[in-house]
């Protein structure tokens, strides 16, 4: 009796937070909806590629890497929706495991990326002084740099492969995107609250993460469905000059390169595959972090035009 007395509680607990999430994400859907029916377009790309990239072993007919050879170079047709490749790989699988690599790297470098932002902008923001001072010239001298061009020489330094990648573009990025964070700390550090707190002897570590941080999660949020399509993009083009994803694992980027420049004209469907894939992740993602930072910032609510 008395396990389930305490058991009981804990049950209702979970369930009134997850009717509490399903209520918020229902709410949220209608407000894009509604005011955002690109966002929402965007949205449903966005979950479709992520449903697919988890369940690509379900998905896929084939296995990425599962050749047949009398299938070389073959059309679209129904064995192979999206035809085969000179190997004789369908390529309808090989898109479906792609999107798990896009995603990864998607995922894992904006969050090393923002992770790595927000520590920088957050110190150097609160701190000030001579130690913003450094901070700042460092970001500065390191965003003179085209980010095209340092990814490709510090993978060719580390090497190719998902998790050298993840790295190198988080730190592209990471370091790239503390001036933002920075920005919206130097505002938060205005507000009278914020000297309140600070008159009355609250420490620096609470608050940073009770008064400072919790303001800035807003621009964390946006800056991260904002670099998302870019992480992927960067990483297609790695791919596609050589410097990504190493054969024979199906990145889109790599997918574009040797074999479908070879074939274009006489298999035109090896460019086309991976080609809409990529375009379709980047307008789905580009759509709906455009929608949610309308939403989410309250300064450019009514201002623009409806999308």
């Amino acid at each position: 009796m008395a396990q389930d007395v305490v058991t009981r509680p804990l049950a209702l607990r979970g369930m009134d937070r997850a009717t509490g999430l399903l209520s918020g994400a229902w709410s949220f859907w209608n407000t894009i909806r509604k005011h955002k029916p690109l966002g929402a377009v965007g949205l449903v790309i966005v979950i479709g590629i992520i449903f697919v990239a988890i369940f690509a072993p379900l998905i896929a007919p084939y296995g990425y890497n599962e050749t047949i050879r009398t299938d070389q170079l073959a059309p679209p047709s129904f064995s192979h929706p999206f035809g085969a490749d000179h190997l004789g790989r369908d390529l309808f699988s090989r898109v479906v495991y792609g999107a798990r690599i896009s995603i990864s790297i998607g995922f894992g470098a904006v969050g090393l990326a923002m992770s790595m932002a927000t520590v920088i902008g957050l110190v150097s923001g609160y701190y000030g002084g001579w130690f913003d001072k450094i901070v700042q010239r460092f970001v500065d001298g390191w965003m003179t740099f085209p980010g095209l061009i340092v990814a490709l020489a510090m993978v060719a330094l580390v090497g190719p492969g998902v998790w050298q990648l993840i790295i190198v573009i988080g730190l592209l990025f990471g370091i790239r995107n503390s001036r933002v964070i920075r920005g919206q700390v130097l505002a938060v550090m205005a507000r009278p609250h914020i000297e309140v707190a600070q008159s009355v002897g609250v420490g620096d570590f609470r608050l940073i993460t009770r008064h400072v941080l919790p303001n800035t999660l807003p621009p964390i949020i946006i800056l991260a469905t904002i670099e998302i399509p870019l992480v992927i993009l960067i990483e297609a083009s790695l791919s596609f000059l050589g410097f990504g994803i190493p054969p024979p694992y199906p990145a889109w980027g790599g997918m574009l390169t040797w074999e479908a420049r070879q074939h274009m004209l006489t298999a035109p469907w090896l460019a086309f595959a991976p080609g809409i894939a990529l375009s379709m992740t980047i307008f789905g993602w580009n759509m709906f972090g455009d929608a949610l930072r309308d939403l989410l910032d309250p300064t450019l609510r009514g201002s623009r035009s409806e999308r």
